[in-house]
């Protein structure tokens, strides 16, 4: 079976974005993002393509889910089923947001690897609520931050019970 991991940075209130970026900068988090998932396909909507400057990030082959855009250097697909179906033969795909894409993704993912963040940030944008009964940890790594934070982050990792 396909692994589907849906990936993102939520604070206590599950919010992932303000108007179009990220409400937060922590580098130690980009830095776990990027190691995790190098080398495996992505798929992310528009709007976070966009957020992300509209370049495909270094080693990981993307699919855009839009139904009107066009990118050079990226595969655009007019819908998750079909960015699902471009990545048919990889072991695991990612998804990176958006808030629409992790909606529509949640009931398909075997996978959550969330990093929650212990603060309240400013945000217009949120990741959709999950029933925790359906999911169970299966990892829980706390990040150590640089000083400039004064809150704790922990990425947990949540897999689907029905799979286990």
């Amino acid at each position: 079976m396909q692994k589907i991991t849906l990936i993102a940075a939520i604070d206590r209130q599950f919010g992932i974005g303000f108007k179009g970026c990220l409400p937060w900068h922590i580098k130690e988090d980009l830095k776990d993002f990027q190691t995790y998932t190098l080398g495996k396909p992505m798929i992310m909507g528009r709007l976070s393509y966009e957020s992300i400057g509209s370049k495909p990030l270094a080693n990981r082959a993307m699919a855009i889910v839009s139904s009107t855009a066009t990118y050079p250097n990226a595969t655009v697909v007019k819908s998750l089923d079909q960015a699902i179906r471009f990545f048919a033969d990889a072991p695991e795909i990612i998804i990176a947001g958006g808030a629409k894409i992790y909606q529509e993704a949640l009931e398909r993912c075997t996978h959550m690897r969330l990093t929650h963040i212990d603060h309240i940030f400013e945000c217009d944008t949120y990741f959709p609520p999950f029933n925790p009964q359906l999911f169970k940890v299966i990892d829980q790594t706390p990040l150590v931050l640089g000083k400039q934070h004064n809150y704790k982050i922990e990425v947990i990792t949540y897999k689907r019970i029905d799979i286990i």
